[in-house]
């Protein structure tokens, strides 16, 4: 039987960012687990565009020797995201861990 996106997503994710990829509804545990962080991975088939272009003007303004994040803060709640793209993240931190 094929694999499904999301699944081969998440494999290739994980084998990019040095994790592992944990085995759907596995007992409580993320969708990926490295040595000092856990992912869960959503696919879509297509991303927010305001995130995406936050996130581009972000690292087009950070260059090329800072990182480029977009925070998305929702009014009235005390949190926020951090974005990043997969790239950057496997360049700043994960690069040591394949």
């Amino acid at each position: 039987m094929p694999k499904t996106p999301w699944r081969r997503a998440q494999e290739e994710i994980a084998l990019q960012i040095g994790g592992q990829r944990n085995p759907g509804g596995s007992q409580g545990k993320a969708d990926i687990s490295a040595r000092w962080f856990e992912a869960e991975v959503r696919v879509r088939l297509r991303l927010p565009q305001y995130a995406l272009k936050a996130l581009a003007l972000a690292r087009v303004k950070a260059g090329p020797n800072k990182l480029g994040v977009a925070i998305l803060h929702q009014i009235m709640e005390g949190d926020s995201l951090v974005v990043m793209s997969r790239n950057d993240f496997i360049d700043w931190f994960a690069g040591g861990e394949k």
